[in-house]
């Protein structure tokens, strides 16, 4: 199923919102009459690989973009009498040839009235069968994460990523939401379950193809530093379940001691599918690295980026296998919060192009139909037409009042756009300061009741130097040596023929 358009009277700071995630559609709804209507765009050419559409949401930090991804995941899930006290949500689903149009927390009494051409629909005020269909899959590596997953639902229908709800390895509490030791061990085992599923499948040439590190073994340094108690814990844990993994057997052992991991080497063909059950716990206690035999390109030594990016390329095969062939799921929403999050501009510009081509040359697209994405990147958007993005401002969908063509755009050009900078591109300390050589430079002449904080020449010609767009730059020296006197302009002029001088004559002497 394909979720085409999510109408909400109050959620956090957006209220009586209609957001559309399908290009193909233009979807209305009018709470004041209760009519929902859905047209077809008749002359839509989606650009993405077949079965995969796209969106992406963008606004400023606190326009509603977390809470919009949260909403939709929220309406179903962990929201045990409306604890998240979400108030009249209608959420449309196409699917095949049918609409599926849930109507939840309705507290009146109106009959929702549909219009949508020659398309069949359903009706619904409850959760039904359809939706078990869909698995949602939230990606947020940013710092703070909600709490949508910490239920019995977590990871059945939907899944947070990375996973941050572990015992901690230190500090007072035996929990943590975040915490160094589970979140490391969680990266590797998305890296490590990439890296099994391309040698599995005789995939390699991926690697290849997005100048990726080519990592083959798992090798066993050391046990961890961490506290007793969560040591004891984890080993209980194991032992409980007597897991046998990585040629470890729990059920033999008495005690955490008896780990023996010296010079131990692990080729990530030898695993199977019932290590990765156990692996997320055995990290936790054990310094495990994804190496290469050939070198010493260990996974500890990659930049975050580059984790980030196999991340992904992980979390996406983890969730085909388990959820797709396993579960049999129809097919997966992914939601990607601060997309951008620890990738170099460079990377940015590439990740729709890297998601898309690896779920495609990897058939993937019989599952993950459906990406949303939530950013501030120029970056992401440069691949999105503008019929595929979500413009939120303060809470509200402003995308009609938004006039920009993304798709091909220059990067400089959407940046300079008023919905993305309104007050323009420059850093506000280096505007501010130039803004006190202004300031200076006025008072020069004779203007009061300005403040600055330059005290000389010296430093406000050190600023105006300083600057790197030239235009600004030379009016600036202009209207700057135009208050300078005429044996001040002398001696300056002195000093750069003598700088000049010592420069040939230091090339002479070469």
């Amino acid at each position: 199923m394909e979720l085409v358009y999510l109408w909400i009277e109050n959620y956090k700071n957006i209220e009586k919102q209609g957001f559309t995630f399908s290009p193909r559609f233009d979807c209305k709804y009018d709470p004041e009459t209760n009519i929902l209507e859905i047209n077809e765009k008749k002359d839509y050419v989606n650009i993405f690989p077949d079965n995969i559409n796209v969106t992406a949401i963008v606004g400023k930090n606190g326009a509603g973009k977390s809470n919009l991804l949260h909403l939709i995941i929220g309406s179903f899930y962990n929201n045990h009498k409306n604890w998240r006290k979400i108030k009249n949500s209608l959420l449309v689903f196409k699917n095949d040839s049918k609409f599926i149009i849930y109507h939840l927390y309705n507290n009146t009494d109106k009959s929702i009235r549909v219009s949508c051409n020659n398309f069949e629909y359903i009706l619904r005020n409850y959760l039904d069968d359809n939706l078990k269909k869909v698995y949602y899959l939230l990606i947020d590596f940013s710092i703070s994460q909600p709490n949508i997953y910490n239920s019995s639902n977590y990871k059945k229908f939907y899944s947070l990523e990375p996973s941050r709800f572990y015992k901690t390895s230190g500090g007072g509490s035996i929990y943590s939401k975040i915490e160094p030791s589970s979140f490391d061990s969680n990266m590797k085992v998305n890296l490590i379950y990439f890296y099994w599923y391309l040698f599995k499948y005789n995939l390699i040439e991926i690697l290849e193809d997005f100048n990726l590190p080519f990592l083959k073994q798992l090798k066993c340094f050391s046990k961890k530093n961490i506290g007793k108690v969560v040591k004891e814990k984890y080993f209980k844990h194991l032992k409980e379940l007597k897991a046998k993994v990585l040629g470890f057997d729990f059920e033999k052992m008495e005690n955490f001691n008896e780990i023996n991991c010296f010079k131990r080497i692990i080729d990530l063909e030898e695993l199977n599918e019932n290590d990765f059950n156990y692996l997320e716990d055995l990290l936790i206690f054990l310094d495990i690295e994804l190496v290469n035999a050939n070198s010493d390109l260990y996974f500890y030594k990659m930049s975050t980026g580059q984790q980030y990016l196999l991340s992904y390329f992980g979390l996406l095969l983890r969730y085909y296998v388990s959820k797709y062939k396993n579960d049999s799921f129809k097919n997966a929403i992914v939601l990607i919060d601060e997309v951008e999050s620890a990738l170099h501009p460079q990377w940015q510009k590439n990740f729709l192009f890297y998601i898309l081509n690896f779920i495609n040359k990897l058939k993937l697209n019989d599952f993950f139909k459906q990406i949303i994405i939530a950013t501030h990147s120029p970056f992401i958007l440069s691949d999105m037409p503008k019929e595929n993005i979500i413009f939120m401002k303060d809470g509200k969908n402003v995308s009609d009042g938004v006039d920009i063509e993304t798709f091909g755009g220059n990067i400089h050009t959407l940046l300079t756009h008023g919905f993305f900078m309104e007050d323009g591109l420059m850093g506000e300390y280096a505007k501010e300061k130039i803004n006190e050589v202004i300031n200076y430079i006025r008072v020069k002449k004779g203007e009061k009741n300005l403040q600055t904080s330059i005290k000389d020449d010296k430093e406000a010609e050190f600023i105006i130097n300083c600057i790197g767009e030239p235009f600004l730059k030379e009016k600036l020296k202009e209207i700057f040596f135009g208050t300078l006197s005429e044996l001040d302009i002398l001696k300056k002029r002195k000093e750069e023929l003598e700088k000049r001088i010592r420069e040939l004559e230091n090339v002479k002497s070469k």
